[in-house]
Order: structure tokens, then sequence, then C-alpha cells
């Protein structure tokens, strides 16, 4: 079933056509639906582009092929999305899509290396090692090598909240330039001003 959804994933990525995924981690009990293009594709990972209801760039995620439970295509509902994205600017002038760089050998490190050279802050879901459920951690890429990274952690307010040091390979999701990191790191640059 991988590689079908390998398949279409490739064949989306060719064809620059917008898919609506459902994805399911049965390690934590989570499911996830998005909107969106399909922009890099791995052995075991893709990058996608969600699209929010609005037609807006909503980030960039990456995620498990093998979470991948139902992909579609052409839909109603998909053609009504496409047609405002692509009239975006019209309807929100300053909307402004995620940058991509080139892809990398997995999507998960292609990401992160963007979001560095870019100073953009990500979001990660790390899967559960025991019963206790995820872990959500957001903040600013400080390094990383092909095995670890290390982040300059916010917490929800937009304050600095440490550091902490992730395995890359425990990260089943990550965010970037998504609408709540957007607004974390306005309310990081702009929260001195409500306390002066």
């Amino acid at each position: 079933m991988i590689d079908s959804f390998r398949v279409s994933l490739e064949e989306a990525l060719e064809d620059n056509e917008m898919l609506a995924i459902y994805t399911y981690n049965p390690s934590n009990d989570q499911s996830y639906f998005a909107v969106g293009f399909v922009r890099a594709v791995h052995e075991e990972d893709f990058t996608f582009e969600a699209i929010s209801p609005g037609g807006e760039p909503d980030g960039i995620g990456v995620r498990k092929i093998e979470e991948i439970v139902r992909i579609e295509m052409d839909t109603r509902y998909l053609r009504k999305i496409r047609f405002l994205y692509e009239n975006v600017h019209r309807a929100y002038p300053k909307a402004e899509p995620a940058q991509l760089r080139s892809p990398a050998a997995s999507s998960t490190i292609s990401e992160i290396d963007t979001a560095k050279r870019s100073g953009e802050i990500i979001t990660l879901q790390i899967g559960p090692e025991n019963d206790e459920g995820d872990v959500e951690v957001t903040g600013f890429v400080e390094e990383y090598d092909p095995h670890y990274l290390k982040l300059r952690m916010l917490n929800s307010d937009g304050e600095r909240n440490g550091r902490c040091i992730v395995k890359i390979e425990d990260i089943y999701r990550l965010t970037r330039s998504c609408r709540s990191d957007q607004r974390l790191v306005f309310w990081h640059e702009h929260r001195a001003h409500i306390y002066d």
C-alpha cells in the first residue's frame, strides 16, 4: 500500500495537483487531515505545502508515507480550494507562500535546513516511547546534523523557554510557516510592547 501512496504522491508532485491527505499515527492515536500540494517525495516521508480552507498558504509539513490512510484527488472541495488558492492575492493581498529550498535526502532535514537559513520557527511532534502521548516542541533551529536537532524553544506566549535536543528519527510531524507558527513569531517579536 505504501508504494501505491508513494506513486500517487509522485504523480501529484509532477502534475502540481492539489490533494487531500488523511494520516493516522497509531503510536499516539492521532489523525491528521490536510489539503495542499506535494513538494517532495522520499523513501519514507514527503513534504506537503498545506493550504487553508480559505485558499491561503498554511505552512510546510513533513509526514511519514506509512501513516497515510487515504488520498483524495479532484473532488469538488479541492477544486474550490484550488480556485481560492490561485486567486489568494486578490482575496488576501499580503499572503505569501512558504519558501521551499532544493530537496535533500530527507524532507525532514530539508525543512530543518530551510528553517535554520530563513530564521523561521518550526513545530515538531515527537512520537512517544511510552503510553504518555506525543510531545510538541516549537522553536528556532540552532543547529542540526543527520541525527540530532537543537532548538531554542518558545512557549505558547512567544517567550524564550530554554533549549532542547531531539533525535531527528523521533520526529513524526514537522511544520514550518503555518499560521500558528507565524502568530507565535509575531507575538515573540512584539510582546515587549504589550508590557511597556
